[in-house]
């Protein structure tokens, strides 16, 4: 019989799965046979598919849409006041895009990676605030699509504050309170992920550009 791995190992792999799920894996792991290597072996496959799993089961679609719409509606008007030629660039609309998408994919690894039995009253600020820190040390790789800094603060700040105040006023799935385990109509129908979102995102992309359009063909005469 195989000897079990260290516990430093365990430890480590443990500290990579989700809180909710790290017991349940752990344990899978625990039966494998072949000692330490088929254990680490079997977690770089594992790990991956728990971590899209928690993130399925904690993201609600038409919330992830609000806070993208928020994020980038921030950084637009951000960039028409502080640096209005971003948006007769032609690639303006793709650069401000960036630090949201950013924040985006923090929000969905922050709520996968949070922990049901534990509910920090900052936990709605520390994913936006965790996002725009990302985001802004992220600039550094995009070269010439980096946005300026005063932009990136003042669009950051305003982001943080309002993705703050969406998520306390409808907290992520793991922090809302469920009678019987049964959610809102509302939620029922978006509950499952991104599966079938292809029809929300491209109606969602058509109302925000024509806002956008209108918005530009006002102000940028």
């Amino acid at each position: 019989m195989a000897a079990s791995p260290p516990e430093v190992i365990v430890r480590a792999v443990g500290w990579l799965i989700p809180p909710a799920a790290r017991e349940a894996t752990l344990g899978d792991l625990h039966e494998i046979s072949g000692g330490t290597a088929a254990f680490l072996g079997a977690a770089f496959v594992t790990i991956p598919f728990v971590v899209w799993s928690r993130v399925l089961r904690t993201s609600d679609a038409v919330v992830r849409l609000m806070e993208a719409m928020t994020l980038y509606t921030s950084f637009v008007l951000a960039g028409r006041w502080l640096e209005p030629a971003i948006l007769y660039d032609p690639s303006g609309f793709a650069r401000l895009a960036i630090p949201p998408g950013v924040v985006l994919l923090t929000l969905m690894l922050a709520d996968a990676y949070s922990d049901p039995k534990k509910r920090p009253p900052l936990r709605p600020i520390f994913g936006p605030v965790l996002g725009m820190a990302l985001a802004y040390a992220s600039q550094a790789a995009t070269g010439s699509w980096a946005l300026p800094h005063i932009l990136l603060w003042y669009a950051g700040g305003m982001g943080i504050v309002l993705v703050s105040t969406l998520r306390m006023t409808i907290p992520p799935i793991a922090d809302r309170p469920q009678l019987a385990r049964i959610p809102a109509h509302w939620q029922k129908l978006d509950l499952e992920g991104f599966h079938g979102l292809a029809r929300p995102l491209i109606i969602v992309a058509i109302v925000v550009l024509i806002l956008l359009s209108r918005f530009l063909t006002n102000h940028l005469k």
